[in-house]
């Protein structure tokens, strides 16, 4: 058993369940075969420069320390000053803990292990979720940040194939390999349930994301529009929350919509798991993906899907498990949602769940990164 200090500067809270959710999941994924300590960090905006605050917790069944620091107050100083706090912060944990290896999270993350590694000799690898590489948001001292922190890593892991490409179009020289994120497979998990021989209106579409521009959900709700004008009286569930809901709102009441498309917001993991279990198909709207974790948890309830052909989408997709459909465009999103309702049942939903839950189990995942730590101890 070895010892793993995970360290990331995104984590769910009790009050806050999404953020760095995925995070997490690698974290339960690895405490099935090692001990580890999460450090997990975050800048409070609206606190004065110098405020810190500690605490430690038992967070999903992990000892968690967070680690919380004022923005501070003059802009070209900040990041050095977090930088400062976030590494001494890390060292007293290295010192406390004496992990066999740091996993950071993200290339921000990998700069304040960087410099541990430098001092105390402790190895690190780097987890890579971030979208910013797709959407053109990493450059200037942002991408210094990842010239600096990755490439001094021992093992880079993205999540998708995707991803990774888009860290080497930045002129990244890293050590890569690709590690998928993880999914619970006690709660996502196929109970018999055949889709609906009745009329259409029967049917149950999910859709779930943060409503952010970025995920799509507008052009899902243009799409139920063109569905119902076409005479479907399909229910969609668009999980989530986020700066969106107010424009979805209104859409959905200027259309008349309000029957047709709910927005109950977040759930956690269990209700959303059992909402999953009671639906026909999943939808996937997204503009851009680095790996689409709600649609591989769907996948693992045995939901096939309609998804938009972007990112990394079609590295889990195929015929048997679902429909691509081009991006940006409701029309060619609603024409997918209608081949999917005259389909029916004719998706395999037990193999579509064997085949998730046996690419992204939580054991699974977790025995990738037990040979990628153990490669990194032998060098």
């Amino acid at each position: 058993m070895m010892k793993i200090l995970f360290f990331t500067p995104w984590y769910p809270t009790n009050s806050n369940p999404v953020p760095g959710v995925f995070i997490l999941e690698h974290a339960r994924s690895v405490a099935l075969q090692h001990e580890v300590l999460v450090a997990a960090t975050s800048v409070e905006i609206d606190r004065p420069d110098g405020w810190i605050e500690e605490t430690e917790e038992i967070y999903c069944g992990l000892q968690t320390v967070r680690f919380s620091q004022g923005r501070g107050s003059i802009p070209k100083a900040r990041y050095l000053s977090r930088l400062y706090r976030e590494t001494r912060f890390l060292e007293r944990l290295v010192k406390r803990f004496q992990p066999d290896i740091i996993h950071a999270n993200n290339f921000l993350a990998a700069v304040p292990a960087a410099l541990i590694k430098r001092k105390y000799k402790v190895p690190f690898v780097v987890s890579e979720h971030w979208s910013g590489f797709y959407r053109g948001t990493v450059k200037g001292a942002e991408l210094l940040k990842a010239r600096f922190g990755l490439p001094r890593a021992d093992r880079v892991l993205p999540v998708s194939q995707y991803l990774a490409d888009r860290i080497t179009a930045h002129n990244i020289k890293a050590n890569i390999t690709v590690v998928p994120n993880a999914i619970d497979t006690e709660l996502f998990r196929y109970k018999p349930h055949t889709m609906s021989r009745e009329p259409i209106a029967s049917l149950r579409a999910l859709a779930v994301g943060s409503l952010l521009p970025i995920k799509g959900m507008d052009l899902l709700v243009e799409a139920a529009d063109r569905l119902r004008s076409g005479g479907s009286k399909l229910e969609i569930m668009i999980v989530g929350e986020g700066e969106e809901r107010g424009r979805l709102e209104r859409r959905i009441r200027d259309l008349g919509l309000e029957a047709q498309v709910k927005l109950p917001g977040i759930l956690r993991k269990p209700e959303l798991a059992a909402l999953m279990q009671q639906s026909d198909f999943f939808i996937s709207p997204s503009r851009g993906e680095t790996f689409a974790v709600a649609l591989v948890e769907a996948m693992a309830t045995g939901l096939p899907a309609v998804a938009t052909d972007v990112g990394a989408t079609p590295e889990v997709m195929n015929e048997t498990r679902g429909i691509l459909v081009a991006p940006e465009d409701p029309e060619a999103l609603a024409s997918g949602i209608r081949e999917m309702i005259a389909k029916k049942g004719a998706f395999d939903r037990q193999a579509i769940s064997d085949w998730a839950r046996g690419k992204f189990g939580l054991e699974i995942v977790g025995e990738q990164f037990d040979r990628i730590y153990r490669e990194v101890l032998r060098k």
